[in-house]
């Protein structure tokens, strides 16, 4: 494996850890960061320490144990300010009752975008 390859992202969340985490930290452009808040793929990896230090590329850990004022600060942030402007056109909503459905075209590979599963009931919201 390479220590790095080509530059693609300047920013990337990673919920998996693993593999995936050390493909992100090789792939991050110039002064590029990397946040990690999971390891549902392992909570190892393997890596370089050729990208932190010929790209000033960045792994910050994010505590999934943040008090709720802070949490709270943070999402309104991210469904405001930090919102994508264009997120309809990259992702569809769908209710948790059309996940079979969103799974069978990843599976046949017809996806068009993300798809965002809008919980409702208790503990939503």
């Amino acid at each position: 494996a390479r220590p790095s390859e080509a530059a693609r992202w300047a920013g990337a969340g990673d919920s998996v850890g693993g593999e995936v985490l050390g493909w992100i930290l090789k792939t991050l452009t110039p002064d590029g960061v990397a946040a990690s808040f999971g390891n549902a793929g392992g909570a190892e990896f393997s890596g370089s320490v050729l990208p932190v230090i010929l790209r000033g590329a960045k792994l910050i850990g994010i505590n999934g144990n943040s008090p709720m004022d802070l949490r709270r600060i943070v999402w309104d942030k991210l469904a405001g300010a930090y919102r994508p402007r264009h997120l309809e056109q990259i992702a569809d909503v769908v209710t948790f009752d059309q996940v079979p459905d969103v799974m069978e075209r990843m599976r046949d590979r017809r996806p068009r975008g993300r798809a965002v599963v809008r919980m409702t009931g208790a503990g939503a919201g």
